[in-house]
C-alpha cells in the first residue's frame, strides 16, 4: 500500500482504494523531506527542516 496504514488503511477497506503491490515496505527510520530549490529557499520550509532533523 502506497500511504501509511492509520491514514489509507479505510480506504482499502471501503475499497475506494487498492493496493499497488502485495508487499509492504516498512522503512527503518528513515524519512525523506524532497523540495525544490525555490519552495526549499522559504523560511518556513527551513523551519521545518531544521524542526524533522531536531526530532
Amino acid at each position: 500500500m502506497l500511504g501509511w496504514e492509520s491514514i489509507t488503511g479505510q480506504l482499502v477497506r471501503d475499497g475506494r482504494l487498492i493496493e499497488a503491490a502485495p508487499h509492504a515496505l516498512i522503512p527503518r527510520d528513515a524519512f525523506y523531506l524532497v523540495s525544490s530549490p525555490r519552495i526549499a529557499a522559504r523560511d518556513a520550509a527551513q523551519l521545518l527542516a531544521r524542526w524533522l532533523l531536531a526530532g
